[in-house]
């Protein structure tokens, strides 16, 4: 009976698990995460399923390209996966011609990477890849037969700004690259 009497007195002591990424409204999550470098992003979207979600979206709301290479891998992606298309609402790419390309593998390579005489060339002189600007990610280099076609030139092809028009339906924002002569 005492034993009881005693348990009524007392509220159950409840022992809150201290605040970590897995427990914080996702909310939050997203205000803070909106603020984070592109390199913490990518880092973030392998801590879990959770953080995946919410850094998926911001990546793909406005993305961004080290090089025409990476641009056409996003068109390839947002044409075969609906669910990452409707999550882009911004694309800039005016910065193309901004962008320095000197043996890096540009949209061609992309095109023709299953084609037995253009795939990605393993180039022995050069170094093996460069390094993106803005992750640890390797960048292949040009294919020797495709360099003539387009000598740091940033040309995006016309097509593939029709497929994303096509495929992103919530997008709002598109600056065009603009042809320097």
């Amino acid at each position: 009976m005492s034993g009881s009497r005693l348990s009524g007195r007392f509220e159950r002591l409840i022992i809150e698990e201290p605040a970590s990424l897995t427990n914080i409204p996702i909310e939050l999550i997203h205000a803070i995460a909106r603020f984070m470098p592109r390199r913490d992003l990518l880092n973030l979207m392998c801590a879990s399923k959770q953080m995946y979600a919410v850094t998926i979206s911001l990546l793909y709301m406005r993305p961004e390209f080290t090089s025409t290479y990476r641009y056409a891998q996003f068109v390839t992606t947002i044409t075969h996966n609906q669910r990452l298309a409707e999550l882009v609402r911004e694309l800039n790419l005016s910065h193309f011609a901004k962008l320095p390309m000197v043996g890096l593998a540009g949209w061609r390579e992309w095109k023709y990477r299953s084609e037995s005489l253009y795939s990605i060339y393993p180039n022995v002189d050069s170094p093996e890849s460069a390094q993106d600007d803005q992750s640890t990610v390797k960048h292949p280099v040009a294919h020797p037969l495709l360099l003539k076609y387009s000598p740091g030139v940033h040309d995006v092809p016309l097509g593939s700004l029709l497929h994303i028009v096509k495929a992103c339906p919530h997008l709002r924002y598109f600056i065009f690259p603009s042809r320097t002569n």
